[in-house]
């Protein structure tokens, strides 16, 4: 990926305070790379929990496909599930 992105952004309050902290403390040597850091972590502890919790949801899948497969869990149909819980007919 090659895009590009230029903005022009102004930041006030624990944002600014946060930025010019990520320079004093050594992690960034300008602006853009504070910003930019932010992003980053942002990515890092957000969007890939994401991408985790679906991976985990894919293995909890197949695990219980397994145990269908293996007779360790009975599955329903519909009409079985109301018999035993018919308060739900009308949800």
């Amino acid at each position: 990926m090659n895009n590009i992105i230029n903005i022009h952004a102004q930041f006030s309050g624990v944002v600014a305070e946060t930025i010019e902290e990520i320079i004093q403390t050594g992690r960034a040597a300008s602006r853009t790379e504070a910003i930019r850091l932010m992003i980053m972590d942002y990515r890092d502890h957000h969007l890939r929990k994401e991408e985790e919790l679906d991976r985990l949801a894919v293995e909890k899948m197949q695990k219980i496909d397994a145990e269908i497969a293996a007779g360790k869990r009975k599955v329903m149909t519909k009409e079985e599930f109301l018999k035993l819980h018919p308060e739900l007919r009308d949800v």
